[in-house]
């Protein structure tokens, strides 16, 4: 009898109040996903509507036999993966309401998935429970304001580049009282570009690796590799969907005391001390161990004692003030990260990060390797940007000054990258544009640009310019491989990019990808009208 009475006075309770909800599409690279804010009375037919509304769904003709079901997934009793549930008829979506079946998110999660499409499951966990008042200066729920990726045409989508705005106008039309209930998405059957999402709260077994550490021998030791070995070795690799990492639903609190030390150990000479401060924030900050609360005041107080630019103009005094920067650039970044799990910087903190992850790659030109796994400073501050570009709140005009940001980093070079500075490059490009973040014509001008800036100044007896020539080329050779055929847009791009490295190549008498390959046939399309705001 008293659960039942608790049970009605929560079920009255949350009438008054709203739900932030994260919304991610497992086995995506990069990430799709929305923050949306909802009324806690909403049921699952009106979460159906949503999500139809935020990721812009395109709706399917009967011949894919099969609508998308709500499944409610729960820790199994006698083991740490989850197991699944469907809600069946006991749980109609017309009267079942979102809350009661994901009330408790360290029990439950929901699911959205197709019985007869492979690798399309929308993964809805509960963030936070909202009072009006918290939200009393946002928009009249329900609302977005999280989110980055489009939704691509292979899975279901339209490929319509996020926009906030637009989006919460759609979703206001959608949820009107008078609006037609659309029927939810089914995704084509393709098979999409996907990386294995590991396992739940799984330990490694150490014996289960044997295979891959022996793959990875026998490649540092120049042996060829079996298919067997290729094989273990890619699924090692491919672990983590390369996106940021989920904040746990029941996140391990840091005390205060661990949280003062890190703060005050950040960039010191002791080696030991500074591993300790980087690995507390950024296990508190981006894998969710702080509390918002400590992540706020901790942030305000990492920007406040800023050691990113620490004698940034000297020569290294026995790398402290080096070090003390990257671990700084370290830190912003999984700050920048955690804030895209969890708002909790002020617009004005936001902004003045995406401002440094610029400015600090510009000026940081000493690139001695001062870091665990060969990581230089400027390394560290890609990184960064990396993390600032790949924000929701990023301004997309600025993503123009990554041009010249390129270029500044490449007209640094007195001699080879160290570390992985060049593939770091590649990967913001390959990831703004499987986003969508940066449109095709956009993205084609960067990258032809580069190029033909790098090119036209190689001077043969001019060491530096042969170094950035290399640097560059493995900066194209990282979007040669990883960008695929999923969006024809892209095209023009990957043919120019197919060309610059089959060019490279030839000139050391390698034919990189045969006499037959068309390549970039030389056009080159002004921007339409349209696409001026995304320059």
């Amino acid at each position: 009898m008293r659960r039942m009475r608790r049970r009605v006075w929560l079920m009255a309770k949350i009438d008054k109040e709203y739900l932030q909800l994260k919304m991610t599409l497992e086995n995506a690279h990069p990430p799709i996903w929305r923050r949306v804010v909802i009324p806690g009375t909403y049921t699952l037919a009106d979460l159906r509507r949503v999500i139809q509304a935020v990721f812009d769904l395109t709706s399917f003709g009967p011949a894919e036999n099969a609508t998308p079901k709500f499944h409610r997934r729960v820790k199994a009793p006698t083991a740490t993966g989850l197991t699944s549930e469907v809600l069946t008829a006991k749980y109609p979506e017309d009267t079942t309401t979102v809350y009661s079946v994901i009330h408790d998110s360290r029990q439950a999660q929901l699911l959205l998935k197709t019985p007869n499409v492979k690798n399309w499951r929308l993964m809805i966990t509960l963030e936070d429970v909202l009072s009006a008042a918290a939200i009393a200066d946002r928009p009249t729920p329900p609302f977005v304001n999280g989110g980055r990726q489009a939704m691509p045409k292979t899975r279901g989508g339209r490929d319509t580049p996020y926009d906030r705005k637009q989006i919460n106008q759609a979703l206001s039309a959608a949820m009107a009282p008078d609006a037609p209930v659309a029927p939810a998405a089914l995704p084509p059957k393709t098979k999409p570009f996907v990386r294995r999402t590991p396992t739940p709260e799984r330990d490694i077994d150490m014996a289960e690796l044997a295979p891959q550490m022996d793959a990875l021998n026998a490649l540092i030791s120049g042996q060829s590799l079996t298919k067997e070995q290729s094989e273990s070795l890619a699924n090692f690799l491919n672990r983590h969907d390369g996106g940021a990492a989920e904040k746990p639903a029941e996140a391990p609190r840091v005390d205060q005391q661990d949280i003062d030390f890190a703060v005050s150990h950040l960039g010191v000479r002791a080696t030991e001390d500074r591993a300790t401060a980087v690995n507390t924030l950024i296990q508190g900050f981006a894998d969710g161990g702080f509390t918002d609360a400590q992540s706020k005041a901790t942030a305000a107080v990492l920007m406040k004692d800023n050691k990113l630019f620490l004698d940034i103009d000297k020569l290294p005094d026995e790398d402290h003030s080096l070090a003390a920067r990257g671990d700084t650039a370290t830190v912003y970044a999984g700050i920048l990260v955690g804030d895209m799990m969890s708002t909790f910087l002020t617009a004005k903190q936001r902004h003045t990060l995406f401002q440094w992850a610029t400015d600090y790659v510009r000026q940081e030109n000493h690139l001695a390797i001062t870091f665990p796994g060969n990581l230089t400073a400027l390394a560290c501050g890609l990184r960064f940007l990396y993390a600032a570009v790949m924000h929701p709140d990023y301004p997309p005009k600025v993503l123009g000054q990554l041009k010249d940001t390129f270029l500044i980093i490449l007209w640094h070079l007195q001699d080879p990258f160290l570390g992985d500075e060049a593939e770091s490059m590649g990967l913001i490009l390959n990831d703004l544009a499987k986003a969508q973040v940066m449109k095709p014509v956009p993205f084609m001008q960067l990258v032809r640009d580069v190029t033909m800036e790098v090119e036209r100044r190689v001077d043969p007896a001019d060491p530096r310019t042969i170094f950035r020539r290399k640097a560059w080329m493995t900066t194209m050779q990282v979007l040669f491989i990883s960008l695929n055929d999923d969006d024809e847009a892209y095209d023009k791009a990957q043919n120019f990019i197919f060309d610059a490295v089959d060019n490279y190549y030839q000139t050391m008498g390698i034919d990189f990808l045969g006499d037959d390959d068309e390549g970039y046939d030389g056009e080159w399309e002004e921007p339409d009208d349209d696409d001026d705001d995304d320059d």
